[in-house]
């Protein structure tokens, strides 16, 4: 979230809950990007695949390495540039509800969603960790997982809090919709401590304005809980006028040293007003310019649930992009000290990696949302306390030196605004050496979103199969960190969905 550089003020916090009455399918409109090389570059191509894969033939050289180039190439990736984590929650709603999930499950956002045990940085800084290890389903290539760590902060020690609320109360947020929007600011309100300052905007087919720059007591705010609490669901959804209205609102209470932050809270259905996701998404962009920076919170049916549309509002607004589906997931997000710092807080801005291939090496996976030789073509980062982005590629030495250096460099703001690089270089046997098995959970992620998803590719009878074949793979990282919850509920997920098919 970056700190406007004129007047040195910290991002507001937009939240936006969306809803609307009429019904839908999930969308699995989304894209990725991929890089072709050759002796004289790269050039950015746009991918219709959920990840990058360049890769024609595993088993030999041919295909792979036609990508390869006589020459380092310095490859700009972005690992998801809204720090989304809703589809494994809505890929886990619909299994846990007995449905096999057939939407979109994006690999960046099961690495977003569940947690990595690597060190913090130290403070004032950012930490570049790499590390490799054979792959087990590409023969020849080199799974590396590059972590871009955040510094620790304290929840007594952050920044004073600005949030506005803009809360969808259209019609079709009644029921499951309006109570988890209730239990997520609920959640945050437990979070905030006197002198963070609160707005509520609700909007349908008109915006209004419940709370305007309340100052609140300490958690649990008597009047924000009074004002959560007496919800009523309208009419028609109108996002756009809902949106500007929140933004104009937080614009309103900036001020030098709070974190602001707009939250929206809806369903994704937009059906009044401007309906375009692009016109919508271009009011967070415009307010990121003024250091207003989105948080989407996604709530309602996950069988309905527009997550295409809230993924765009939220990469225009740089914010996190969840989705509640329970009382337990809202205090799982927003109620848990590292949590609601990761979702609402910020350690660094507009953090961007470079990657610099040495000379006949080739990426044959990337699982990532963007990659590009051309540093404008990919949309910077931000990265909020305590947290992580993890980068997760397949590469290949293709006639290069299998123990060559590879050269990281992450460039960055504080929360000042002031320019920031921090650089590595790590050779292959160093970050096959590097110790955690952070490298197998990863995978294992990996692998489970790609089962989830690309099950429906397979023909009927062969379904159960790919995904015993996943829950094998889960199972060998589970054996590594025997400990790990996540690794065990996704296994579960795996099994449960399989006995769906």
């Amino acid at each position: 979230m970056r700190t406007s550089h004129a007047a040195l003020i910290s991002p507001v916090l937009v939240v936006l809950a969306l809803a609307g009455c009429a019904e839908g399918k999930m969308s699995g409109s989304y894209g990725s990007y991929a890089y072709d090389s050759s002796d004289t570059g790269s050039s950015f191509v746009s991918a219709d695949t959920a990840d990058t894969d360049t890769q024609s033939d595993s088993a030999t050289d041919t295909g792979v390495c036609t990508h390869s180039s006589d020459n380092p190439i310095t490859l700009y990736m972005s690992a998801d540039d809204s720090n989304s984590q809703a589809t494994p929650v809505l890929a886990r709603a619909a299994i846990d509800g007995g449905r096999a999930y057939n939407g979109p499950a994006r690999k960046w956002e099961f690495l977003n969603y569940y947690d990595f045990d690597y060190q913090a940085a130290d403070a004032g800084t950012v930490r570049i960790v790499p590390q490799m290890e054979a792959s087990q389903d590409y023969p020849g290539d080199l799974e590396l997982v590059v972590a871009v760590v955040a510094p620790h902060v304290s929840p007594a020690d952050r920044e004073p809090l600005s949030l506005t609320f803009a809360l969808d109360t259209s019609c079709s947020m009644g029921g499951q919709g309006l109570a988890m929007a209730e239990a997520s600011m609920q959640s945050m309100a437990h979070q905030l401590r006197s002198g963070d300052t609160v707005s509520l905007v609700t909007w349908s087919s008109s915006a209004n304005t419940v709370l305007d720059g309340h100052v609140v007591a300490g958690p649990d705010d008597a009047q924000l809980l009074s004002a959560i609490s007496g919800l009523r669901a309208g009419d028609d959804t109108d996002l756009s006028n809902g949106l500007s209205t929140a933004y104009r609102v937080a614009d309103r209470h900036t001020a030098a040293g709070t974190m602001s932050r707009v939250v929206l809270i809806s369903d994704g259905g937009a059906n009044a007003g401007q309906t375009d996701e692009s016109l919508i998404g271009d009011h967070a962009a415009a307010a990121e310019r003024d250091s207003v920076y989105l948080i989407g919170v996604g709530v309602g049916d996950a069988g309905s649930y527009n997550t295409t549309l809230m993924d765009v509002v939220t990469d225009k607004g740089r914010g996190a992009h969840v989705f509640i589906d329970s009382a337990s997931e809202a205090a799982h997000q927003f109620d848990d000290d590292t949590r609601f710092l990761q979702n609402l807080g910020a350690a660094a801005t507009d953090v961007k990696l470079a990657m610099t291939l040495p000379a006949g090496w080739v990426i044959d996976r990337f699982s990532g949302e963007q990659i590009s030789t051309q540093s404008s073509d990919v949309i910077p980062q931000n990265l909020g306390a305590d947290d992580q982005m993890i980068y997760h590629l397949t590469v290949r030495a293709c006639g290069g030196d299998p123990s060559a250096s590879f050269h990281f460099d992450a460039t960055w703001s504080d929360t000042t605004g002031n320019p920031k690089d921090t650089q590595l270089d790590a050779d292959v046997p160093t970050m096959s050496a590097a110790t955690g098995t952070q490298v197998a959970k990863a995978v294992a992620l990996v692998d489970a979103a790609t089962a989830i998803e690309g099950v429906w590719a397979e023909p009927q009878s062969g379904r159960q199969a790919y995904i015993d074949a996943a829950v094998a793979k889960v199972q060998s990282a589970i054996d590594l960190r025997p400990d790990d919850g996540d690794l065990a509920e996704v296994k579960a997920e795996l099994s449960a969905m399989r006995n769906e098919l």
